[in-house]
């Protein structure tokens, strides 16, 4: 992961390197805004990671095989809820294209789909998670939070599975297998449901050598015109104005200060 990152960071642009003005503004608007504060999310966060609480966890994987472990809540809230700065960017981007309609796969512990609502309060967020126990969990976290999301106790392929065909959506957040079968699977599947305004979001790009195989392939994909890496987080858009392809890897200018300067 740390190679995966200095290469990363090697490559990265910040904003002022940005042609494309819909990139700049999306860039603009998610990379360089100040942090929102959210104190009942973050103070529930760190509730979950010292929670000792320990649950029969079913581990679907990539297939149809279940694997249940003994886990605690913290350990289920240290390794798979999303990291603060991701959280953020989640907000901004909910909060900066306003998406009616939000499909998040993996819902965990809800702290993902808490920023997905509170970016845009009028959003219908639709979850969905594996786990029961895990469901269970998220479920109490929302209604502590006072947030309405359609939660969903379900396999991501049974839910693709039962979709209405004339179901859209405007984002959606694939933050569930980190391979590339499924990654693939998942996008091509959820391929017939997106408009051409659709952002689609896949976390952990870098996670491995399957999952940078697949989001290179992803953002080569015929419908995807534009696309921007965060190494945390890989974001494809389909707006057919964007006549020509651009492909960014961007980060936040503060940590690349010196990058000021439109390229020759």
């Amino acid at each position: 992961m740390n190679k995966a990152f200095f290469k990363y960071y090697r490559s990265a642009d910040t904003i002022y390197q940005v042609h494309s003005p819909f990139l700049y503004k999306f860039a603009e608007a998610v990379m360089e805004k100040p942090v929102k504060r959210f104190p009942d999310i973050e103070t529930l966060r760190n509730k979950l990671k010292a929670d000792s609480s320990t649950i029969h966890r079913t581990d679907f994987g990539a297939g149809s095989k279940q694997l249940r472990t003994i886990t605690t809540i913290a350990n289920i809230a240290k390794s798979s809820i999303s990291h603060p700065l991701v959280c953020q960017w989640l907000y901004r981007i909910s909060s900066f294209f306003q998406p009616k309609e939000i499909l998040e796969f993996g819902t965990s512990l809800g702290i993902s789909s808490a920023y997905l609502a509170k970016g845009s309060p009028g959003s219908k967020i639709t979850t969905v998670e594996g786990d029961s126990e895990v469901f269970k969990i998220a479920n109490k976290n929302f209604s502590q939070l006072n947030l309405e999301i359609d939660s969903i106790n379900n396999t991501f392929h049974s839910f693709l599975e039962d979709i209405s065909p004339d179901q859209d959506f405007d984002l959606v957040f694939l933050d569930g297998h980190h391979n590339y079968k499924a990654t693939k699977t998942y996008f091509q599947k959820l391929k017939p449901h997106f408009k051409p305004t659709t952002i689609a979001i896949l976390d952990d790009i870098h996670w491995s050598t399957e999952m940078e195989k697949a989001w290179e392939e992803l953002k080569n994909d015929p419908l995807v015109r534009s696309s921007v890496d965060l190494f945390q987080l890989g974001i494809l858009f389909f707006k057919p104005e964007n006549s020509k392809p651009e492909h960014r890897i961007l980060i936040p200018q503060k940590y690349k200060p010196w990058k000021i300067r439109l390229k020759d």
